[in-house]
């Protein structure tokens, strides 16, 4: 994104990301099956990709809409995922999303306020940091409220790897189109952008990978998951 307003070159984030995961496949192939990495990319693309096209078909709700849509694209990109590993659907996860990505975004604002007035200004920086640990401590609170409502979990079993690799082509022809009726002696997939033909590609290869491994495997596997900045 950064070198493409630097050369004023029409920015496009769906590639951006895909560079970026492609990047880090070719230094580590087999990070493909880390969970953590599996949950960044796709919570990112949940944003970038079908959040605008959420917005766009509901632009004539409210403009205090992308407050939900925002958090529904991302959650829409993880959601066979939670389900898969954990073998669980939250229905307060939009709710919970709507109400604490306010109070995250005060946190990283406050932390990036506070780390270079730790050089200049200690007192006034610690100040600050006492300030974002007190939003830390109602996030928690407020997830552990949220978690301990009834119902508000569903426990499922774990989807196999073609459905989900079925749910993001569907997902990816929502947004493209592809579920248009036939017209102009063409199918509309076929009228898709190159980049978006290469993003559809590589969510086939690694849905055909992720099918392969998972093949016959009745072993005892033990998962830690690594989301960085992510709230575990």
């Amino acid at each position: 994104g950064l070198a493409a307003h630097y050369w004023h070159r029409e920015k496009n984030l769906v590639s951006a990301l895909a560079l970026a995961a492609i990047l880090i496949l070719l230094v580590n192939p087999l990070v493909l099956f880390d969970v953590g990495f599996q949950f960044s990319f796709l919570a990112t693309w949940g944003l970038i990709y079908l959040y605008p096209a959420l917005d766009e078909r509901l632009k004539d709700w409210p403009a205090w809409r992308a407050l939900i849509l925002l958090p529904l694209g991302a959650q829409l990109g993880v959601v066979p995922l939670i389900a898969f590993n954990y073998n669980q659907v939250t229905l307060l996860s939009l709710l919970s999303n709507v109400l604490l990505t306010g109070i995250l975004g005060g946190i990283v604002l406050i932390g990036y306020l506070a780390f270079p007035l730790v050089f200049i200004f200690p007192l006034v920086a610690e100040s600050l940091f006492l300030g974002a640990g007190v939003l830390v401590s109602l996030i928690t609170e407020l997830v552990r409220f949220m978690s301990g409502v009834p119902g508000s979990v569903i426990n499922v079993a774990s989807p196999p790897v073609w459905v989900l690799t079925l749910y993001y082509i569907l997902a990816v022809g929502w947004v493209e189109g592809w579920l248009q009726k036939y017209k102009d002696g063409v199918w509309p997939v076929l009228k898709t952008q190159p980049a978006h033909r290469i993003v559809l590609a590589l969510l086939l290869i690694a849905g055909a990978i992720t099918s392969y491994a998972w093949v016959g495997r009745d072993d005892l596997k033990v998962v830690f998951l690594d989301v960085g900045q992510g709230d575990c």
